[in-house]
């Protein structure tokens, strides 16, 4: 009887030891949640966040929206690819991490280092409009302005130049019912840090090609 209750006691024990770990804390949590991001890893980054990985990519749906049914060459279609995939080539280094007396919410804060897709953007813009005034006074067809603009775009995005935009970014984190850190979906302005302020950009400019 007693060897039976040191057992059961061992198995408690250990129990309670795999269940400690097997929950990870916020800074563990935040670095899962950006590796997963850099990596597009969707189920990665459904165990740690509560948005999807789709409010990332604002970019692809903006470019989609540009392209429409205009048929690509296989080159386009490749620096087309290259361009969704630099909006996911981000830098980070986490810095602190602060839990709330209660333990149910953490703040962590990063640094992240991205290209300057905003800069890039606004050439983007500047080029464009020059060339449609162009394009206009030759009665260009609607199919050839696409044309000209996706040219312009994928042009301007074939050198996006070194990390070299940084900006702090706090994540707020949260347990959910299974007593586990989420990172909170993410605000506008949060997610236009993580693409060097391209979001903000398209926003402000991007109805400049309709």
């Amino acid at each position: 009887m007693k060897l039976f209750k040191r057992i059961c006691a061992a198995l408690l024990v250990v129990m309670l030891v795999v269940g400690c770990q097997s929950k990870p804390g916020p800074t563990k949590v935040v670095e899962t949640f950006l590796t997963a991001v850099k990596e597009k890893d969707e189920e990665a980054l459904a165990e740690v966040y509560e948005g999807e990985l789709s409010d990332f990519d604002e970019l692809s749906s903006w470019l989609d929206t540009i392209i429409g049914k205009l048929t690509l060459t296989k080159k386009q279609k490749t620096a087309l690819e290259e361009v969704k995939a630099a909006m996911f080539d981000f830098d980070y280094e986490v810095l602190e991490e602060e839990i709330n007396e209660d333990k149910t919410e953490a703040k962590v804060k990063v640094q992240l280092k991205t290209h300057k897709f905003s800069t890039i953007f606004t050439k983007i813009v500047q080029d464009y409009l020059q060339k449609m005034t162009d394009l206009n006074i030759k009665k260009a067809s609607k199919e050839e302005k696409t044309q000209a603009a996706v040219d312009i775009i994928l042009n301007n995005f074939k050198d996006t130049g070194a990390k070299s935009k940084e900006s702090s970014l706090t994540l707020t984190l949260k347990k959910n019912d299974k007593g586990k850190w989420i990172v909170e979906k993410l605000s506008s302005a949060k997610f236009n840090r993580f693409k060097g302020g391209i979001n903000a950009a398209i926003d402000e400019f991007g109805d400049v090609f309709q």
